[in-house]
């Protein structure tokens, strides 16, 4: 049976996580109460003095080795089967005296699904399918006698029905579970690629302002230097006009020029005395 986990039990697990499914709180409460309102339905329906010790000890070996089984031990497949073996004699013992308490029988199905691995557990299907059709009238040995085709197909169709309910939803709960970390994944990586995203766009914002600030701090090395160039210019052609007033005059009056265009393209204010006005007092 492709997909089938052999080791483990029939009963349907919540895959997803408790606080985001109401199937495992769901679960767990059926299997602690159902056990005991079964019980005490069937202890209602038949109402004999002569089966209440033994619904008692029922109820005690429910306690015992179910309810308030060692968490340590809850999965310990021993256990689980002695738990069962004991729950079944109860039961038949029960049905004997009264076959009313077949409705406590049924508590047998539930608790067959927790059998490991899954071929026992279809086997104690099987045999709570048999003991509950067959004791009501007299037993399995009387009813195979009597027609046991119909009580072979009864309880073949029985075992194959709760078997294969329970394997379809243990598969549902494995693809369920698949599915939710998958989408868990997929969340995960939708947020880490947001994540680089943001990371890349404000990397580039930072790569586009630092190249921003390079060349504007190139353009104004370059516009500076130019300007202190053709200063230097000016004033060595001025040095150089000797005693020629009008053209050292001229040179200086570029220089200053220069020097104000360049105070004015960096946003620096202009000397309160000009290069002219130096020259004059010189």
């Amino acid at each position: 049976m492709p997909g089938l986990q052999w080791s483990s039990s029939l009963w349907p697990q919540a895959a997803t996580r408790p606080d985001t499914s109401m199937w495992r709180p769901m679960s767990a409460l059926i299997e602690r109460l159902l056990p005991y309102a079964l019980l005490a339905v069937a202890t209602l329906l038949s109402f004999r003095a002569d089966t209440l010790p033994l619904a008692g000890i029922a109820a005690v070996w429910l306690l015992a080795t179910f309810t308030f089984r060692p968490k340590r031990l809850r999965d310990n497949p021993f256990l689980a089967l002695v738990s069962f073996v004991g729950l079944l004699l109860i039961a038949s013992l029960l049905m004997l005296r009264d076959p009313l308490y077949l409705v406590f029988m049924i508590t047998a199905f539930f608790h067959a699904l927790h059998l490991r691995p899954v071929p026992l557990a279809l086997f104690g299907l099987a045999t709570a399918s048999l003991l509950l059709n067959t004791l009501p009238i007299g037993g399995p040995a009387k009813a195979f006698s009597e027609n046991g085709g119909l009580y072979a197909i009864i309880i073949l169709i029985q075992t194959a029905a709760i078997g294969g309910g329970s394997i379809l939803a243990a598969k549902v709960s494995r693809q369920n579970e698949a599915r939710r970390q998958a989408l868990e994944e997929l969340a995960a990586a939708h947020e880490e690629n947001a994540g680089l995203h943001r990371q890349l766009l404000a990397q580039a914002r930072e790569a586009g302002i630092l190249d921003e600030r390079q060349r504007l701090s190139q353009e104004i090395h370059d516009t500076l230097a130019q300007g202190f160039t053709g200063i230097i210019t000016q004033l060595e052609a001025a040095e150089q006009a000797g005693e020629d007033t009008a053209e050292r005059r001229r040179h200086m009056a570029t220089a200053s020029a220069l020097a104000r265009e360049t105070s004015r393209r960096h946003g620096v204010p202009s000397a309160p005395c000009s290069l002219n006005s130096w020259t004059r007092r010189s």
